[in-house]
C-alpha cells in the first residue's frame, strides 16, 4: 500500500547559540519539519555532505567556518549549488546582507528582529520557491512575542518584594525568553535594549543583579560595565556578562572591570541563566 502522507522536509539548522537553536528547532518540529542541528560551520558542512537536507538555515557568525565560508563552499560544488539556504544574520548591516545575497540565498532574517513564526514563514516560502535567488530586501517587522509555548508575557515590573534583575540585551527574542524564565523563577525583571539606556534605568530601578550582553547598540557591554562601576551607588551591584564571544581576552577584560561571572550564550539555556542568578543573589 502506498503511503499517501506528504513527505516531511528535512532541514539542517546551523546555529551556535543554544537558546536560539532550541527555539527555532522546536518551532519547526511543531510544524512538521524534521530538523537536524549543527553548532559550527565544519559540522554543518559535514552533515550537508553526509545527508543532503532539503534546506539549510545558516547563521553567519559561527565557530570554525563562518556562514560566508559555508555558503561559498555550497555554491562552488555541483551537488550543493542549488541547495536552498536561509541565512540568519547577526547585524543586518547592508554590507553583510549584500554579501549574503551575492552568494545566493533564498532569503534572510535578522536575529534581533524576527520571531519563530517568521522562521516558519520564510522556510515555507523558500521550499515553495526555486531555491537559490538574490532575495528581495525585506522590511524588518516589529518584534512580536511568539515563543512556542509562551502565550503571554507578564507585565514588566510586576513583582512586589521579589529580588530585581536588570536584563541588558538587544536580541528581543532571547531577552523575552530570559525574562519569562526569570519571572517564573520569582524575580522582578526590567529590560534595556541598548548600552546608553542602562544608567538612566538605574536611576529609577535599582537591581540586585545585572545581566549584560557585550554586543549592544551605542555602547558595548564593557563600556556599560565601566560606567556602572564608576558610579559609587552602583559599583557593588553584581554583573554577569552573557555574550556570544568566548575569547579569553574578553573574559579577562570582564573580570578586570568587575564582572562576577562570564557566560557564553552558546553553552546556555534560559534555566542555566536563572540558576546562575539564583546562585549569586538567591
Amino acid at each position: 500500500m502506498t503511503d499517501s502522507r506528504p513527505k516531511k522536509n528535512h532541514l539542517l539548522l546551523v546555529e551556535d547559540e543554544q537558546i536560539l537553536a532550541d527555539i527555532i528547532k522546536q518551532k519547526l518540529e511543531q510544524h512538521g519539519f524534521i530538523v537536524d542541528l549543527a553548532t559550527d560551520g565544519d559540522e554543518g558542512l559535514q552533515k550537508i555532505l553526509a545527508n543532503r537536507p532539503d534546506m539549510v538555515l545558516l547563521d553567519v557568525l559561527l565557530p570554525k567556518k563562518n556562514g560566508y565560508q559555508v555558503l561559498e563552499y555550497l555554491r562552488t560544488h555541483a551537488d550543493t549549488k542549488d541547495l536552498p539556504v536561509l541565512v540568519i544574520s547577526n547585524s543586518g548591516q547592508p554590507v553583510e546582507i549584500d554579501r549574503i545575497l551575492e552568494l545566493g540565498v533564498c532569503d534572510y532574517l535578522i536575529k534581533a528582529e524576527f520571531t519563530p513564526q517568521d522562521v516558519i514563514d520564510k522556510v515555507e516560502k523558500c521550499l515553495g520557491g526555486s531555491g537559490v535567488t538574490r532575495a528581495k530586501m525585506f522590511t524588518p517587522q516589529k518584534h512580536k512575542v511568539d515563543i512556542g509555548s509562551i502565550d503571554t508575557m507578564p507585565e514588566r515590573g510586576v513583582g512586589g518584594g521579589r529580588k530585581k534583575v536588570l536584563l541588558v540585551e538587544d536580541d528581543k527574542m532571547l531577552a523575552d525568553l530570559a525574562y519569562m524564565q526569570l519571572f517564573r523563577d520569582g524575580y522582578m525583571v526590567e529590560m534595556v535594549i541598548d548600552g546608553e539606556g542602562v544608567l538612566p534605568k538605574l536611576k529609577t530601578f535599582t537591581p540586585d543583579i545585572i545581566l549584560l550582553d557585550i554586543r549592544l547598540p551605542d555602547m558595548d557591554g564593557f563600556q556599560v560595565l565601566a560606567a556602572v562601576r564608576g558610579v559609587p551607588a552602583y559599583k557593588n551591584i553584581p554583573v554577569i556578562i552573557v555574550s556570544n564571544f568566548d575569547q579569553e581576552d574578553y573574559r579577562k577584560k570582564a573580570k578586570e572591570l568587575g564582572a562576577v561571572e562570564y557566560l557564553v550564550k552558546a553553552d546556555l539555556d534560559t534555566h542555566a541563566i536563572s540558576d546562575k542568578v539564583k546562585a549569586i543573589i538567591g
